[in-house]
């Protein structure tokens, strides 16, 4: 899973070698601030609204689930 750019400011883009199938973002608590189904292999967010600081994204394939941080600007 691939996630750029990091650290972002409005929008971020996901890709994974398999196609995806949920993408949650998690704030330093551990509160889920957004979650998605999705199909395919690339998925755009824009995350505009959220505040500045370190989140997880967690995302789901089929077969793995993968979580990387990120940090909004």
């Amino acid at each position: 899973v691939s996630i750029a750019p990091n650290p972002f400011n409005t929008e971020i883009e996901i890709s994974a070698s398999a196609d995806m199938k949920s993408i949650r973002l998690l704030d330093m608590s551990g509160k889920e601030v957004i979650f998605t189904l999705t199909n395919g292999n690339s998925k755009k967010l824009n995350l505009d609204s959220l505040k500045a600081g370190v989140y997880t994204v967690v995302v789901e394939t089929e077969s793995s689930i993968s979580t990387s941080r990120i940090i909004k600007k």
